[in-house]
């Protein structure tokens, strides 16, 4: 099918809307309906993504992090923010190609390139947009983007809660992880599956207590109105150890300096030494 024939082609060959030239549209491709179909299901039934707008404004994607608020469409210093904001979300994929499906079975391959520089004639405020590439996908609705890589992410992850604590495993890479949070503290910790089967809703807090805080402390943050609030990031891989969690942060984060020291003085975070040692030699190397 060429793109004058395409159900949206109007978008792009004419001039009450958008005239691209010839070479941008060499750069387009408008799928079959099987075709689209294919790639529209192989992302939305794996990762449990709505078919319909219906689906979002019932609540139905969840709360999904939002890459991009408010595109600015129609508001051209907005737009070309926009775009910015794009290329680096999809940098990894700028040489590649991306799919932009309007239905489940009517959508165009396009260079991820053409796609950022002119975002604003393939998407409408009006869409519902799957923007599709590789085992990524942005969501566009209502001049919003919002990014489904850690909806990927979540349909890896098992879960257990209890009161004041969430424990998860992440299948794909093997990890056990773990929060405790109340009133005035939130800490996250590396645990062992050991500790993950342990846990169960229902155990006291003395016990869930213990067997979490046996595990690597990733990061701490007190706001307990005995002094200054602070924060103390002992692993700062903590975000890609723990994608799924809701870190809490209300005061200064302490030094490298002062971390390293307290890990060295206290028995409690004995499980952090080698990581932070070697943290530390990395950051010497690199003041040389």
């Amino acid at each position: 099918m060429e793109i004058k024939d395409f159900l949206f082609g109007f978008r792009f060959t004419d001039e009450n809307y958008a005239l691209f030239s010839d070479s941008e549209l060499a750069e387009m491709e408008v799928l079959s309906e099987e075709e689209a179909e294919s790639v529209w299901r192989s992302y939305c039934d794996k990762n449990a993504i709505p078919l319909c707008s219906f689906a979002v404004q019932e609540g139905g994607l969840g709360a999904l992090p939002v890459l991009i608020e408010d595109c600015g469409w129609g508001d051209m210093q907005a737009e070309r923010e926009t775009a910015q904001i794009l290329k680096a979300a999809l940098k990894q994929n700028l040489n590649g190609k991306v799919y932009v499906c309007y239905y489940s079975r009517v959508a165009v391959k396009v260079t991820a390139e053409l796609f950022c520089d002119r975002w604003s004639d393939f998407c409408y405020p009006s869409d519902y947009l799957l923007i599709h590439f590789g085992e990524r996908a942005l969501l566009y609705y209502e001049d919003i983007v919002f990014s489904l890589e850690k909806r990927i992410q979540e349909s890896a992850l098992q879960f257990k809660e209890g009161y004041g604590w969430k424990a998860c495993y992440d299948k794909a890479r093997g990890i056990y992880t773990a929060e405790r949070s109340g009133n005035g503290y939130y800490d996250l910790y590396e645990i062992t599956k050991e500790t993950f089967d342990l846990l169960e809703d229902g155990m006291s807090d003395h016990d869930t207590f213990e067997a979490i805080t046996d595990g690597r402390h990733l990061y701490k943050d007190v706001n307990d109105r005995c002094g200054p609030p602070y924060t103390i990031v002992f692993d700062d891989e903590y975000e890609k150890l723990c994608p799924w969690a809701k870190v809490k942060s209300s005061g200064k984060v302490w030094p490298d300096e002062l971390t390293d020291a307290a890990v060295e003085i206290f028995e409690s975070e004995k499980n952090n030494r080698e990581q932070r040692r070697r943290k530390r030699e990395e950051r010497g190397k690199k003041e040389e």
